[in-house]
């Protein structure tokens, strides 16, 4: 949208540091109480992940919410995930 106003601000990493980008894919499945993932769960998971590495984290994170969803659960939105780090 050309007239859409977006707030910029600088973000400092440092070597081994993580930069994590998602969709609503991520956050939005529901468990079998109809709860979402949501931002909560997903810091739960990346900060219980003892092996940080990229390819860790994107395991981490769909086994996360494949283990709320439950086995009976559908995903009915795609997980795009994009892992960058800070070298």
């Amino acid at each position: 949208m050309p007239d859409s106003d977006y707030p910029v601000c600088d973000v400092p990493f440092c070597p081994g540091d993580y930069f994590l980008l998602y969709t609503d894919g991520v956050i939005e499945p529901e468990n079998s109480s109809g709860e979402p993932f949501g931002d909560r769960k997903l810091e739960e998971v990346l900060r219980g992940c003892r092996e940080p590495s990229a390819t860790r984290l994107l395991e981490q994170i769909v086994a996360g919410v494949r283990a709320w969803q439950g086995g009976a659960q559908s995903q009915d939105d795609d997980l795009t995930l994009l892992v960058v780090e800070a070298v």
